[in-house]
């Protein structure tokens, strides 16, 4: 086995907690912001619910994605 085969499994995972821990992120600044825009309290929560939502929607689509098509491929061609 070389060097490829043993880092590439080690630089996938490396990638996707830096993605989620970047998304993740975000939820106390959106609520910072929305607040900051003059969102009531029930608004705030709606905007977090609501990017909290497309996030495991857009999740589950890319993951049919990656299953359909070739791992490093959709890493390539979709992004994180």
């Amino acid at each position: 086995m070389g060097f490829r085969e043993r880092t590439t499994p080690l630089l996938i995972s490396l990638v996707t907690v830096l993605a989620y821990i970047d998304t993740h992120s975000l939820h106390p600044f959106l609520s910072v912001y929305a607040g900051a825009l003059g969102a009531g309290i029930l608004l705030t929560d709606i905007i977090i619910a609501s990017f909290s939502l497309s996030e495991d929607l857009f999740e589950i689509i890319s993951e049919y994605l990656m299953d359909k098509f070739k791992r490093r491929k959709s890493f390539l061609v979709f992004g994180v």
